[in-house]
């Protein structure tokens, strides 16, 4: 796959994203249906600081999400009844629309260096994180859906 390939892949799952979370009714963001550990907001969150701690340190610049985020939505963790500063749904969503295209101008003409933070390994470029960040944002989106269509059909 080119870089052309790669970002309209990138722009096409963030799109679904923001789709199928645009007019979601704010009663359900936080409910965990039984057999999930986690809810929307969660999983939106989580999707957002993946591709923040993915992305922007490998491309040699700070990431764009506050600390916060970073430590409330990395793999392994829950929401708790309280976050203490629990991050604003809206605010989620703006930053996922805006780092939608941040990360593609940013990226242009880098997908093939090598990652300057290691990860798992099979993943050695940034083309090979992007690669590895719509399957996980795919991943994700699946979980939103399902957990949005067990809510509104309760």
């Amino acid at each position: 796959m080119n870089e052309k390939q790669i970002f309209n892949k990138f722009k096409k799952i963030r799109t679904e994203t923001l789709n199928e979370v645009r007019d979601l009714p704010n009663n359900i963001i936080d409910l965990i249906p039984e057999g999930f550990s986690n809810n929307i907001r969660w999983n939106l969150g989580h999707i957002l600081v993946g591709w923040d701690h993915g992305i922007f340190p490998n491309i040699k610049l700070e990431r764009r999400e506050s600390l916060h985020y970073h430590t409330i939505f990395p793999k392994g963790t829950v929401p708790k009844e309280c976050w203490g500063d629990e991050p604003v749904f809206k605010e989620i969503v703006s930053n996922l629309e805006n780092q939608l295209e941040s990360i593609i101008e940013n990226s242009k003409g880098k997908l093939e260096q090598p990652l300057i933070v290691p990860f798992i390994p099979r993943v050695k470029t940034i083309k090979n994180m992007f690669q590895f960040h719509i399957k996980h944002e795919e991943h994700h989106l699946e979980c939103i859906r399902k957990i949005k269509q067990i809510l509104i059909n309760e």
